[in-house]
Protein backbone atom coordinates (compact mmCIF):
# COMPACT_ATOMS: atom_id res chain seq x y z
CA UNK A 1 0.00 0.00 0.00
CA UNK A 2 1.36 3.36 -0.98
CA UNK A 3 0.81 6.48 1.09
CA UNK A 4 0.22 9.53 -1.03
CA UNK A 5 0.02 13.08 0.21
CA UNK A 6 -3.47 14.51 0.43
CA UNK A 7 -4.84 16.89 -2.14
CA UNK A 8 -3.96 20.53 -1.59
CA UNK A 9 -6.52 22.66 0.16
CA UNK A 10 -8.24 24.79 -2.52
CA UNK A 11 -8.56 27.73 -0.09
CA UNK A 12 -4.87 27.75 0.81
CA UNK A 13 -2.53 29.58 -1.60
CA UNK A 14 0.13 27.37 -3.15
CA UNK A 15 2.87 29.99 -2.98
CA UNK A 16 3.67 31.63 0.39
CA UNK A 17 4.24 34.89 -1.50
CA UNK A 18 0.57 34.78 -2.50
CA UNK A 19 -0.54 34.54 1.13
CA UNK A 20 -2.58 37.46 2.38
CA UNK A 21 -0.68 39.96 4.53
CA UNK A 22 -1.18 39.76 8.26
CA UNK A 23 -4.05 41.91 9.52
CA UNK A 24 -3.17 45.15 11.31
CA UNK A 25 -2.92 45.14 15.09
CA UNK A 26 -4.59 47.71 17.33
CA UNK A 27 -1.95 47.72 20.07
CA UNK A 28 0.75 45.64 21.74
CA UNK A 29 3.03 45.75 24.76
CA UNK A 30 6.41 44.16 25.28
CA UNK A 31 7.54 43.22 28.79
CA UNK A 32 10.86 42.23 30.25
CA UNK A 33 11.57 38.51 29.95
CA UNK A 34 10.53 36.73 33.17
CA UNK A 35 13.48 34.39 32.93
CA UNK A 36 15.79 37.37 33.44
CA UNK A 37 13.84 38.40 36.54
CA UNK A 38 14.19 34.87 37.95
CA UNK A 39 17.92 34.78 37.16
CA UNK A 40 18.47 38.09 38.94
CA UNK A 41 16.64 36.82 42.02
CA UNK A 42 18.80 33.69 42.02
CA UNK A 43 21.92 35.83 41.56
CA UNK A 44 21.00 38.09 44.48
CA UNK A 45 20.53 35.11 46.78
CA UNK A 46 23.71 33.41 45.58
CA UNK A 47 25.99 36.45 45.85
CA UNK A 48 24.60 37.43 49.24
CA UNK A 49 24.44 33.96 50.81
CA UNK A 50 27.38 31.94 49.48
CA UNK A 51 30.18 34.07 51.02
CA UNK A 52 28.30 34.09 54.32
CA UNK A 53 27.65 30.34 54.38
CA UNK A 54 31.19 29.32 53.53
CA UNK A 55 32.67 31.85 55.97
CA UNK A 56 35.11 33.36 53.51
CA UNK A 57 37.22 36.41 54.26
CA UNK A 58 35.74 39.88 54.74
CA UNK A 59 36.66 41.08 51.23
CA UNK A 60 34.71 38.32 49.49
CA UNK A 61 31.75 38.87 51.84
CA UNK A 62 31.62 42.58 50.95
CA UNK A 63 32.14 41.80 47.28
CA UNK A 64 29.16 39.43 47.36
CA UNK A 65 27.01 42.02 49.10
CA UNK A 66 27.95 44.73 46.59
CA UNK A 67 27.14 42.48 43.62
CA UNK A 68 23.86 41.41 45.23
CA UNK A 69 22.94 45.07 45.82
CA UNK A 70 23.67 45.96 42.18
CA UNK A 71 21.49 43.08 40.99
CA UNK A 72 18.76 44.21 43.41
CA UNK A 73 18.81 47.70 41.85
CA UNK A 74 18.41 46.22 38.35
CA UNK A 75 15.67 43.94 39.63
CA UNK A 76 13.86 46.91 41.21
CA UNK A 77 13.91 48.68 37.83
CA UNK A 78 12.42 45.64 36.12
CA UNK A 79 9.71 45.27 38.75
CA UNK A 80 8.84 49.00 38.74
CA UNK A 81 8.71 49.28 34.94
CA UNK A 82 8.24 45.83 33.40
CA UNK A 83 6.76 47.21 30.15
CA UNK A 84 9.70 48.31 28.00
CA UNK A 85 7.79 49.13 24.82
CA UNK A 86 4.15 49.69 23.95
CA UNK A 87 2.56 50.69 20.66
CA UNK A 88 -0.87 51.74 19.51
CA UNK A 89 -2.39 53.86 16.74
CA UNK A 90 -1.09 57.07 18.36
CA UNK A 91 2.55 56.03 18.59
CA UNK A 92 5.04 54.14 20.74
CA UNK A 93 5.80 54.40 24.43
CA UNK A 94 9.41 53.63 25.34
CA UNK A 95 11.16 53.30 28.66
CA UNK A 96 13.22 56.34 29.59
CA UNK A 97 15.52 56.80 32.55
CA UNK A 98 15.37 54.41 35.49
CA UNK A 99 11.65 53.62 35.36
CA UNK A 100 9.98 56.42 33.38
CA UNK A 101 8.23 56.26 30.05
CA UNK A 102 8.14 58.55 27.01
CA UNK A 103 5.38 58.74 24.42
CA UNK A 104 6.56 59.17 20.82
CA UNK A 105 4.07 59.89 18.04
CA UNK A 106 4.34 57.82 14.87
CA UNK A 107 5.07 61.00 12.91
CA UNK A 108 8.24 61.47 15.01
CA UNK A 109 9.51 57.92 14.38
CA UNK A 110 12.02 58.04 11.54
CA UNK A 111 12.91 54.37 11.31
CA UNK A 112 12.26 51.01 12.94
CA UNK A 113 14.73 48.25 12.16
CA UNK A 114 16.55 45.27 13.62
CA UNK A 115 20.32 45.54 14.00
CA UNK A 116 21.67 42.01 13.53
CA UNK A 117 25.36 42.79 13.92
CA UNK A 118 25.29 41.23 17.36
CA UNK A 119 24.34 37.63 18.07
CA UNK A 120 20.75 38.22 19.17
CA UNK A 121 20.17 41.61 17.55
CA UNK A 122 18.48 44.74 18.79
CA UNK A 123 15.27 46.46 17.82
CA UNK A 124 16.05 50.09 17.01
CA UNK A 125 13.45 52.85 17.10
CA UNK A 126 15.01 55.99 15.73
CA UNK A 127 13.70 59.54 16.03
CA UNK A 128 15.34 62.81 15.02
CA UNK A 129 16.78 63.33 18.51
CA UNK A 130 17.09 59.83 20.01
CA UNK A 131 17.71 56.17 19.37
CA UNK A 132 15.98 53.53 21.50
CA UNK A 133 17.43 50.00 21.62
CA UNK A 134 15.57 46.92 22.81
CA UNK A 135 17.07 43.45 23.21
CA UNK A 136 15.29 40.11 23.26
CA UNK A 137 15.29 40.29 27.04
CA UNK A 138 13.60 43.70 26.99
CA UNK A 139 10.91 42.53 24.59
CA UNK A 140 10.29 38.96 25.74
CA UNK A 141 10.55 37.87 22.07
CA UNK A 142 12.92 38.09 19.15
CA UNK A 143 13.47 41.68 17.95
CA UNK A 144 12.53 40.71 14.39
CA UNK A 145 9.12 39.48 15.58
CA UNK A 146 8.57 42.72 17.50
CA UNK A 147 9.53 44.73 14.41
CA UNK A 148 6.94 42.84 12.34
CA UNK A 149 4.28 43.57 14.95
CA UNK A 150 5.23 47.26 15.03
CA UNK A 151 4.85 47.51 11.27
CA UNK A 152 1.38 45.99 11.58
CA UNK A 153 0.42 48.56 14.24
CA UNK A 154 1.91 51.62 12.57
CA UNK A 155 -0.77 53.46 10.57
Amino acid sequence: MEIRPGAPDPDEPLDPAEAAPAPPLASATWRIDRIMIALKIIGIVAFAAIPQVFETNAVSRWFGIVIAAALAIYLARELMAPVRLAADAEGVTVIQGFAGHRQIAWSDVDRIRVDNRRRSGFLEIETAESLHLFSRYDLGMQPSDAEEMLTRIRP
